[in-house]
Parts: C-alpha cells; structure tokens; sequence
C-alpha cells in the first residue's frame, strides 16, 4: 500500500549523553580561569523524544534526564496532549513508530484511532527504514561543534539543533533516503 509522504510524522527517542556528543574540553577568556559545571563523565544522558514530518522537526520536543525512562504512560502522555493534537493541526495522518515497548501499547494505538490517525510500525531491528534516525545523527554531529556543560545548556543546544533543521533536510535527507518519498 502506497503512502502519500507529505501525510507521515515519523516519531523516535535518542540518548544524547554529554561525553558522546562534542569535546570533554571546557574554554575560558585568556585572562579567566576556566570552570567545568558538570563532570561529564558522571553526567547521566538525557533520553529525546522526537517527531518529524517532510517539512519540519515538529516543536514539541520532549527531554527526559536519565536515570528517568521512557515508560509506556509517559509516551502515551505525549502523544495525547502534544503529538496527535500537532499531528491534527498540520494535516498529518500517518504516525510511524519502530517497535520500542512504549509504542507497542493498545492504549496508543486506540487513542490514535480516536483521532483519525493511522499508525504503521517499522519491521524489527529496521532503523535506518526511520526518517528520525538521520536527524539524530545531524543532530550528534552538530551538537560536537560546541559543548555547553550544565545539563539545561546541553538540553537547550540538543532542543535547538533539532529544530534548526531544516525542510531541505527533512525531506532529502531523511524522507528519501529511507525511501518513504
């Protein structure tokens, strides 16, 4: 069954830990000393929830500092009160999802039903068939070129390289790539 791309949001979660992404290595005027916040190497990650479309990361980002998770509930939250509302809004039908635990509830999928929106999972162990794999990566590589060292400032950095990618990526990058387009 063909699938119109312009009607897809493509929604998944990454852990972005401080060390993984950028330098260790802080930075200081020549005449200051320079300070580290954070020992990165103790930093637990912040876990990402992220939707896309062809045209836009969609700004409704959800950050979840680790040792929290991602549980079922907390998904299923997002999804009622930010996604499908979004989703609704911008004319969107089709919600793709790989086949992480959280996205496998009944729950889910009867409230996207509710909607009107249809939901299509990936076939396992499938993650480059995922548009929101791509723009995680854009998002690793971008984030190396400065690091910001309290948890909030690396959040903002990770938040707001998301939402600076642009049509021109979502949609050739990600969307064709993965050969939705």
């Amino acid at each position: 069954m063909a699938i119109d791309a312009e009607s897809v949001v493509a929604v998944d979660e990454m852990m972005y830990r401080p060390e993984g992404v950028g330098s260790a290595y802080g930075w200081a005027p020549s005449d200051a000393r320079a300070v580290q916040i954070d020992d990165v190497t103790k930093t637990p990650g912040i876990m990402f929830v992220a939707a896309m479309s062809t045209t836009e990361v969609l700004p409704i980002i959800m950050a979840v500092p680790q040792p929290v998770t991602i549980t079922g509930e907390m998904f299923e939250w997002w999804v009622e009160h930010f996604l499908i509302p979004d989703m609704i809004a911008k004319g969107k039908r089709v919600l793709v999802l790989d086949n992480a635990r959280p996205h496998r509830k009944n729950v889910l999928r009867a409230l996207l039903a509710a909607a009107g929106l249809e939901v299509w999972f990936l076939p396992k162990y499938s993650p480059w068939f995922m548009p929101m794999e791509k723009v995680f990566l854009i998002t690793h590589m971008r984030c190396g070129a400065r690091m910001a060292w309290t948890r909030a400032d690396f959040t903002r950095r990770v938040t707001d390289v998301l939402h600076g990618i642009g049509e021109a990526e979502c949609r050739g990058c990600c969307f064709r790539v993965t050969g939705w387009d």
